[in-house]
């Protein structure tokens, strides 16, 4: 996905500033750092400790030369040298391990390592073999470690490898002015030798340069191909049916965003672009506390749709239930009446949702309640006012999930606020129960029974729910919308004057634990669930979906 500038011909909710859009120069992450510089911070250690270990590895050579190939070769000399080349990278590694950032210190620790070993490596070999020293290719050896370890641009790779690679020729031609045998060595055929390998070495100082500039500019590549605009993608965390969720840093809000992105192929659907359009107007527009929140929205240059939401950290109440079973009943009440206040704002300004479900219903944490409920997925909303729903939709299809869909809408006709009214009493019957009111082998059967078939008391499947909750439940499934209640503020108001209103401290607890632990770090190997994205299906997809997929004690459609 290439980076490009959030921006719609036709809509945006929010601009981003013109100095934050287009391309960049500075390859820069959250908060403006460097993002050059962060991935040298983290990989020096990790270089220090490699060069560290196969320096001290490489003693098992020293053994070697001592005991098979030169027991003439000076021991305690080759020994001294050995230990003189460790000092550096173990104080790199001791000093660079806990540096929160790169500075000269760590350039400088950086720079002696490698020339403090090549001189090791010349003054080794100065009394093994002089010119003809096998250790010549441990320069080699030093310069791609040197350039592929901490992969930079070549204009700072390429002063240092070359003060690398001079030293070791450097040192012998110091040395030819005080030892009369390896001045001699210049002049004879060690020389030609020489010669050849240097160049090996100057081809593999070449080669680790061109090599390490290539891979940073491919990680650089591979930065900016993993934004879109102002959003740095940081990973995917959902997927439904016709869009992605991403976890996204907000280079200009400063903070992390949920970015719901539609597919490729669906981008080319008008059906597609005009409902994901739709939804992002429609949770745009609502203020309430407990509907997500919608921070921007529009097309890149490229053609990638995109809607910026908060970032949530919990469970939906599907996967709430199926943790810890049936809610209390407090509890359930209090979740029933959040999801009321969000849809009694949207039903004001004429936005029917259309798609209520436990599954688009999100429990989290919002500073110090732990059961705040945010009310998700406006992808099939209807919105009075707007084009009529031709627009959006396919002809012959209805909208929605089988479990929770309301009578009316099963047999094809207009949703409105009391269809929603019905979902919503169908989702409290599964809070308490742990199954939606009607259950069936498939999707068609289970519609059949929301026309048809009046759903079983309450009080029958569940004890201690109380009569005034059944009879509110009850009322909110009647198959008559006239006989439901008007709007999800009249359902909030009589829920309000139920007796169980009020939770007790255990009741409270037993939802607190199971959202505590949607909120602990996750077993080694296993990814944290940020955010559960609930399906954008589109209604073709939905037919399909629901009348292929079982369901669990009960008729949910994911």
């Amino acid at each position: 996905m290439a980076a490009a500038t959030p921006t719609s011909p036709t809509r945006s909710l929010q601009q981003a500033p013109a100095n934050v859009t287009g391309p960049r120069r500075a390859w820069t992450d959250r908060g403006g750092v460097d993002q050059d510089v962060e991935e040298r911070r983290l990989a020096l250690p990790k270089m220090f400790g490699f060069v560290l270990a196969g320096w001290t590895a490489f003693g098992l050579l020293d053994v070697y030369i001592a005991l098979v190939a030169s027991p003439s070769t000076p021991r305690l000399w080759m020994l001294a040298w050995r230990i003189v080349g460790t000092i550096p990278p173990l104080v790199g590694w001791l000093v660079t391990r806990k540096r929160q950032k790169v500075d000269g210190v760590s350039t400088a620790l950086e720079v002696t390592t490698y020339l403090t070993l090549a001189f090791c490596l010349a003054m080794r070999a100065l009394r093994y073999g002089g010119l003809d020293s096998h250790l010549v290719n441990g320069v080699s050896l030093l310069v791609i470690i040197q350039t592929m370890a901490v992969p930079a641009r070549w204009p700072r790779t390429a002063p240092v490898v070359i003060a690398t690679y001079a030293i070791y020729p450097l040192v012998f031609a110091i040395a030819s002015a005080f030892d009369p045998s390896i001045a001699a060595q210049w002049h004879s055929e060690a020389l030609s030798g020489f010669v050849v390998d240097y160049a090996v070495v100057a081809s593999c100082a070449i080669g680790g340069v061109l090599g390490g500039h290539i891979i940073w500019g491919m990680r650089k590549q591979l930065y900016y191909a993993r934004r879109l605009g102002r959003y740095r993608l940081k990973a995917r965390i959902g997927h439904g049916g016709m869009s992605e969720v991403w976890l996204a840093w907000d280079d200009v809000l400063r903070r992390d965003v949920a970015l719901k992105i539609l597919e490729r192929a669906a981008a080319s659907d008008a059906v597609a672009v005009r409902r994901f359009e739709r939804e992002a107007m429609a949770a745009s527009g609502l203020q309430s506390p407990h509907t997500i929140r919608v921070f921007d929205f529009g097309a890149s240059d490229d053609g990638v749709w995109f809607m910026a939401m908060e970032h949530l950290e919990g469970v939906d109440l599907a996967s709430l239930v199926d943790e810890v079973g049936p809610l209390p009943v407090a509890r359930a009440l209090q979740f029933a009446r959040q999801a009321c206040a969000a849809l009694s704002e949207a039903h004001d300004v004429g936005i029917v949702h259309r798609d209520v479900k436990p599954d688009n219903l999100f429990v989290c944490r919002m500073g110090d309640e732990a059961d705040f409920l945010k009310v998700l997925d406006f992808g099939i909303a209807k919105i009075e006012g707007a084009e009529e729903d031709a627009s959006v939709t396919r002809a012959g299809w209805v909208h929605g999930t089988p479990s929770y869909m309301s009578p009316e809408v099963c047999n094809g006709a207009r949703a409105d606020a009391r269809s929603d009214v019905y979902s919503l009493g169908a989702v409290l019957y599964f809070m308490l129960s742990g199954t939606p009111p009607f259950t069936a082998a498939t999707a068609a059967a289970v519609m059949v029974a929301h026309v048809n078939d009046p759903p079983e008391p309450l009080r029958r499947r569940v004890r201690g729910v109380s009569s005034d909750v059944e009879a509110v439940v009850m009322r909110c499934l009647q198959k008559s919308p006239a006989q439901r209640y008007l709007s999800a503020r009249e359902l909030d108001e009589t829920l309000a004057r139920c007796g169980d209103a009020l939770a007790s401290t255990g009741e409270r607890a037993v939802v607190a634990g199971a959202l505590a632990r949607a909120f602990e770090e996750p077993p080694e190997g296993r990814s944290k669930p940020l955010l559960r994205m609930k399906s954008d299906r589109r209604d073709d997809d939905d037919a399909k979906t629901l009348e292929r997929k079982s369901v669990r004690s009960g008729t949910k459609a994911r």
